[in-house]
C-alpha cells in the first residue's frame, strides 16, 4: 500500500522476503528507494507514473528485475487508487506477481511444441519418400506375379522359372530398401 506521493505505508511478509527488506527500512520510503533503490529501474518508475496518472486500475504491467535473493525475475504489476476524499489522501493499492516461473514454463512448453512439430514434419516426409519408393517395387511385384500365373496355367514352366527369378530380385530389392528406410528413420519416430 502507497501513499499520494508513492512512499510505502503497508507490505506483507512475501514482499519483504521476496525484495530482501525489513518493515523498518520499508515503511516511509518511496518504493523506488527501499533496499538500497534495487527497485529503482526505469520499468517500475513507469508502471508507478502510470498508477499515479491513471484514475482507472492498471492491470498486467510486466516488468523484469533483478532481486537480490531470488535473481532474474518477471513481475506482473497491478494497481489500484482507494476511493478517498480528498483527493490528495488517495492511497494506491499495488498487487506484484511473480511470474518467472509461468514465463519459464510457457517458453519451455511453447519449444517443446516446436521442437515436436518440426518431427512431425520430418517424419512425414520421410514417409512420404519412403512411400513412393516402395511404391515402384510392388507394382512390379504384383505386374511379374500376374505374369507368373499366366505363365504356369499356360504350362511354361521354363519362363515361369524366369519369372520367379525376377520375383526373388524385386523382392530383394524391396526388402533392402525397408531395411536402409528404417535404419535412417530416427528411433524417436518409432514410439
Amino acid at each position: 500500500m502507497l501513499d499520494g506521493k508513492l512512499r510505502v505505508i503497508a507490505a506483507n511478509r512475501v514482499c519483504y522476503r521476496a525484495f530482501a527488506v525489513m518493515p523498518q527500512e520499508t515503511i516511509g520510503q518511496r518504493l523506488v528507494e527501499i533496499g538500497d533503490h534495487r527497485l529503482d529501474v526505469p520499468a517500475l518508475r513507469g508502471f508507478l507514473d502510470l498508477s499515479q496518472a491513471e484514475d482507472a486500475a492498471l492491470e498486467d504491467y510486466e516488468i523484469e528485475i533483478e532481486l537480490p535473493a531470488l535473481g532474474r525475475r518477471v513481475l506482473l504489476l497491478s494497481a489500484e487508487k482507494t476511493r478517498g476524499e480528498p483527493e490528495t489522501a488517495r492511497e494506491v493499492v499495488v498487487m506484484i506477481d511473480d511470474v518467472t516461473e509461468h514465463k519459464h514454463a510457457a517458453t519451455t512448453l511453447k519449444s517443446a511444441k516446436w521442437h515436436a512439430e518440426r518431427a512431425n514434419l520430418s517424419k512425414s516426409r520421410f514417409l512420404a519418400a519412403a512411400s513412393h519408393d516402395l511404391r515402384q517395387p510392388l507394382q512390379t511385384l504384383g505386374l511379374l506375379r500376374g505374369i507368373l500365373a499366366k505363365k504356369i496355367k499356360e504350362n511354361k514352366i521354363e519362363e515361369a522359372l524366369m519369372l520367379v527369378a525376377r520375383l526373388e530380385e524385386t523382392a530383394d530389392a524391396l526388402l533392402g530398401m525397408l531395411d536402409t528406410g528404417i535404419e535412417a528413420f530416427p528411433a524417436a519416430y518409432l514410439i
